[in-house]
């Protein structure tokens, strides 16, 4: 029976445990979660088991949930620890895979094409005419052989002008939510038959692209709230802007620098090489999308073809998801500093060291019951200044313990204002998660008794 419930918090040390290590880490390929947070599961392999059982280590695996989710919501970068580089490296070895896949069903496609190996003597004239200054260059003994070689390759060329046109005929691709014109889709499409020699009008730059590039700059000017000049003059700054960018092709989003051969769709910007290499890609996804609509890609062949793209893929999948099996400390170290919760943010006034004084030396030397529970009075209510708790024995007797080793060692003043900053980190951290654990769905789906 699925039950949801909330723990006792803990002391935020999710940090320290996912550095350490400390602990076993559990079974891999779980079969159920043992909570879920907004929808989105902890397994068992998320945690870093210790001693004291399962309990806090899936309250930590939450909080560090929570914390991750609330810091892409925000747009918090952290540090790069080489997780976004593995992810980028499976998205960049699937779409190989799906341009594989796709160079594959095109060589069936293309197989089974009609070519009418016929050259008229009439065809060879007027190639040779058309082609003169090609000719000039031909040994004249074999001009009219040369010359039938020329047609029938023209011929399939143009065949596959034809075939490329209709496929690609009915693209939708967008940017940042705009839709590119079917019009430099079209010239794109052109350019690229052209470069391949199917009679089109080459060198007429790259619309496409730099329609694409324009798109992508007006839409992070508009984030950055600038000019999308001031962007367009930072030649590193659109490189990386671009690289970053995504299309949507047919509904379905592909992250530009993903694609095979993407330095030339992003650098040759004002060459029509630009244009090819993405019509090229557009040819590869729509068609990987018909080969897996018609199951294509699961013919025993096609299969074996694939075999070692596909294993690659795998291994690195299971790397991403070993990587993610953890909340990154960096990620939770940039969400605190973002926040103010980190230990350079807290206050601790001459004033409010003299209070906490004030309490020791009353419990310490005072005799009645009121001076005896005079520090844990003082304690439970500077606690719920900032997280609306009662003071715990444990907390009582950590500074106990703290306040006892001062007097041994003769003056603590210090020990005790880290002990206070460290105290109000902690409680403000604990606030801070309470009311994101208050905004969330989360589902505990073990029995924690």
């Amino acid at each position: 029976m699925r039950t949801t419930k909330f723990f006792p918090d803990v002391l935020a040390i999710g940090i320290v445990c996912w550095i350490c290590g400390a602990g076993a880490l559990a079974q891999d390929n779980p079969v159920d979660p043992l909570a879920r947070v907004n929808g989105s599961p902890i397994y068992e392999k998320n945690l870093v088991l210790d001693k004291t059982g399962i309990t806090r280590p899936l309250q930590i695996a939450i909080d560090n949930k929570l914390i991750a989710q609330q810091a892409e919501t925000e747009g918090i970068e952290k540090a790069d620890r080489g997780g976004p580089q593995f992810k980028r490296m499976l998205a960049q070895e699937k779409q190989r895979k799906s341009a594989m896949l796709s160079m594959i069903y095109e060589k069936k496609l293309r197989s089974e094409f009609k070519n009418d190996e016929t050259v008229t003597k009439a065809e060879i004239d007027a190639c040779l005419i058309e082609h003169a200054d090609y000719f000039v260059k031909v040994n004249p003994k074999f001009h009219r052989q040369e010359a039938r070689s020329v047609v029938t390759r023209l011929r399939k060329a143009t065949a596959y002008g034809d075939w490329l046109k209709t496929l690609l005929a009915d693209i939708q691709l967008a940017v940042s939510g705009d839709a590119i014109p079917s019009a430099l889709i079209d010239q794109a499409v052109d350019s690229t038959i052209a470069m391949q020699g199917g009679g089109g009008k080459a060198d007429q730059g790259a619309p496409l692209c730099n329609k694409i590039t324009e798109l992508v700059l007006a839409s992070e000017a508009k984030a950055r709230a600038v000019d999308p000049a001031e962007l367009a003059g930072d030649p590193e700054l659109v490189e990386k802007i671009l690289a970053d960018a995504v299309l949507t092709v047919n509904g379905k989003d592909v992250v530009l620098s993903n694609m095979p051969g993407s330095d030339n769709i992003s650098s040759q910007a004002l060459d029509t090489g630009a244009d090819v290499m993405l019509v090229l890609n557009l040819k590869g996804l729509v068609l990987a999308a018909e080969a897996q609509e018609k199951g294509f890609d699961k013919d025993p062949e096609t299969v074996a073809l694939l075999a070692d793209a596909t294993k690659k893929v795998n291994t690195l999948a299971d790397v991403v998801s070993s990587r993610n099996a953890f909340v990154d400390p960096a990620l939770i170290q940039a969400y605190y500093e973002a926040h103010g919760l980190t230990a350079e943010s807290i206050e601790v006034t001459d004033e409010e060291l003299d209070t906490y004084y004030v309490a020791v030396m009353r419990t310490v030397m005072g005799s009645s019951a009121d001076d005896n529970a005079a520090l844990r009075q003082h304690l439970n209510a500077a606690k719920q200044e900032i997280l609306p708790e009662e003071l715990t024995d444990d907390e009582l007797q950590s500074w106990q313990i703290l306040i006892t080793r001062s007097f041994l060692n003769d003056g603590g003043k210090g020990a005790f204002h880290d002990q206070v900053a460290a105290v109000k980190l902690e409680w403000t951290r604990r606030a801070h998660l309470e009311e994101l654990r208050n905004n969330a769905d989360i589902e505990i789906l073990v029995d924690l008794d």
